[in-house]
């Protein structure tokens, strides 16, 4: 990355799709990007969300920051094992039946199929269901377009994205449905609740962009750690050991509902995934300018963006020595609740904007990557593969199928 900047410079300009980018190389200027006045989040996204959700650009712009603290406190901490009370089941029972013993498949499908459901579940009640397993897979075709092609879907005409156009309709016509029926019944708070005192009858339109957000980060951030730790027998060996430990001193089984004090103590596993978010982190992250200034000496005028390369970032030699390494060690020395904070890590964003639901999807993977490696040996058959690059904006998927033969344990 070192040579990079020498070549391109602390700021350089890129004119693309009509977007003007003023793309920052330099670290010392990240805070500057999150908190500068003249930079702002919400103006990058109100497009984007707005044509993806259906939603009214002017009620979006008048409700930002209540569904912003609706949604941060919905998947708070302090709630983090109420509404995750049975993901470690949920997601054994997923397992259970899209698993083939003993049958080479993809990791990345089994991930996909076995957390969905539990994360939908956790921010919605468990209510929110589908009618058998056809459905299921209905939905999660539907879904895999609407995020696949997103960036393409937002930017383009729709007569030029008919498919993810019909994926979105569909997605949309399942909350509303899911949130008819559960208005009709008595259930405990969840996101849901939130979302209609701040929206109305728009809710299902935000919950459908909420559950976008969840599903798109936290599932291929745990197919990465598992690929990730699966690949590396010296890793696999040490994290096993770690949720071995934990086992015989709790007197669990093999199946265990994982709380919040149980995850403090797999350090290992943290440094894990914290690893694998490192490694497929986003593309890049923007801020619309809304004033003219001046940056490093250069004028930046209104109307473009400034953005910076999370991906990039992440492969700095002078923060993360090695970087093209999976090294979890790297973060042992850093406790759990200050590891995103760690200078040149901007997985989850900064400033106000940072990311709300992070510690409900951090909980998720965790819960979910555990609840793997406790049920199942597994024989990686292929190595760990490339980033697709297809996604901008948001965790990488793979480029090709990373194979496993999964057996009980």
């Amino acid at each position: 990355m070192g040579k990079k900047i020498e070549e391109l410079g602390p700021l350089y300009t890129i004119h693309c799709m009509g977007q003007t980018l003023h793309v920052l190389t330099k670290p010392e200027l990240y805070q500057t990007f999150f908190d500068s006045p003249n930079l702002d989040f919400e103006e990058t996204v109100f497009d984007a969300i707005t044509k993806a959700g259906l939603i009214n650009k002017a009620l979006f712009i008048e409700r930002h920051t209540k569904l912003y603290h609706a949604v941060k406190s919905a998947v708070s901490p302090l709630r983090s094992d109420h509404v995750s009370a049975t993901m470690c089941h949920k997601f054994r029972e997923q397992c259970r039946q899209f698993i083939n013993i003993g049958v080479e498949t993809s990791l990345f499908d089994i991930i996909k199929k076995c957390m969905y459901l539990p994360i939908i579940q956790a921010l919605y009640g468990d209510n929110v269901g589908f009618r058998n397993k056809e459905h299921y897979l209905k939905f999660m075709q539907a879904f895999e377009r609407f995020d696949r092609d997103f960036e393409l879907g937002v930017q383009l005409p729709s007569i030029f994205t008919p498919k993810w156009k019909q994926a979105r309709n569909y997605l949309l016509k399942f909350m509303i449905s899911k949130f008819d029926e559960e208005s009709k019944r008595g259930h405990d708070l969840t996101l849901f609740d939130e979302l209609k005192i701040v929206t109305g009858e728009d809710a299902p339109n935000y919950a459908m962009m909420v559950m976008l957000a969840a599903l798109s980060n936290a599932v291929p951030v745990a197919f990465w750690t598992l690929a990730y730790v699966l690949s590396n027998e010296r890793v696999n060996n040490k994290l096993r050991a770690e949720l071995d430990e934990l086992l015989a001193e709790n007197n669990y089984d093999f199946n265990p509902e994982l709380n919040s004090a149980d995850l403090k103590r797999l350090p290992y596993l943290s440094c894990c995934i914290q690893e694998a978010l490192r490694l497929c982190a986003e593309g890049v992250v923007g801020r619309r300018v809304v004033k003219d200034f001046k940056l490093m000496g250069y004028d930046v005028p209104k109307g473009g963006m400034v953005v910076l390369c999370p991906y990039w970032a992440h492969r700095d030699e002078r923060f993360f020595p090695d970087p093209l390494t999976f090294t979890p060690e790297r973060w042992e020395s850093i406790p759990i609740n200050r590891m995103s904070y760690k200078q040149g890590f901007i997985a989850f964003g900064g400033g106000k904007s940072q990311c709300p639901g992070r510690f409900f999807g951090y909980m998720v993977i965790q819960k979910c990557v555990a609840s793997f490696l406790l049920q199942y040996n597994c024989t990686a058959h292929s190595p760990v593969p490339k980033f697709s690059m297809q996604h901008l904006v948001g965790v990488q998927h793979p480029m090709e199928d990373f194979k496993v033969t999964c057996n009980y344990r």
